[in-house]
């Protein structure tokens, strides 16, 4: 338990505020604090693990017109990723903040975090991950256009020969 400090202390009852945070537990989080009474407050702990899971990154907007996105690359590929255990049995992968690739004409590079909490059963969990920021390459590159064309090849021969072309047309 860390130590807190009474502001204006006076005589008489003082409700103290109690959070998670103010409270340690090795190999465990402390998930929420309640009291039981005026005299006693209850401390919730769950069991915590780490496992190594994939980083995705969201991805928003669009590259410049004429330009195309390919997927992005983060390095690590993975992070250690500590938390309720449970809960964390159900993750298969991480998050990192959104990039903003509007308007990009060249690849981009950025360092983000990786966000601290995952949906487990559609409520947020926090979590810890080693490390807590990555870096994400969006290769950005040209749009490559194709064409087709028809052409008619006109021969060109020098007097007094004679010449024959086929096919008379190319694409």
């Amino acid at each position: 338990i860390r130590k807190q400090v009474i502001q204006n202390p006076q005589p008489g009852i003082k409700v103290l505020d109690l959070k998670p945070g103010d409270f340690e537990a090795e190999g465990f989080d402390i998930m929420s604090v309640s009291p039981k009474d005026e005299a006693q407050a209850v401390v919730e702990l769950v069991a915590t693990s780490s496992r190594s899971k994939t980083v995705w990154v969201p991805v928003a907007g669009k590259p410049r017109a004429g330009y195309l996105m390919d997927k992005p690359v983060v390095e690590p590929v993975q992070v250690n990723v500590e938390g309720p255990g449970q809960e964390l049995e159900q993750v298969e992968s991480v998050l990192t903040e959104e990039i903003d690739v509007s308007d990009a004409d060249k690849d981009f590079v950025r360092y983000v975090r990786v966000r601290q909490a995952v949906e487990v059963n559609g409520r947020p969990v926090p979590i810890r991950t080693v490390p807590e920021v990555v870096r994400v390459t969006i290769p950005v590159r040209a749009e490559q256009a194709t064409r087709r064309l028809s052409l008619t090849i006109w021969p060109m021969t020098p007097p007094g020969l004679a010449m024959t072309v086929e096919p008379r047309q190319l694409e």
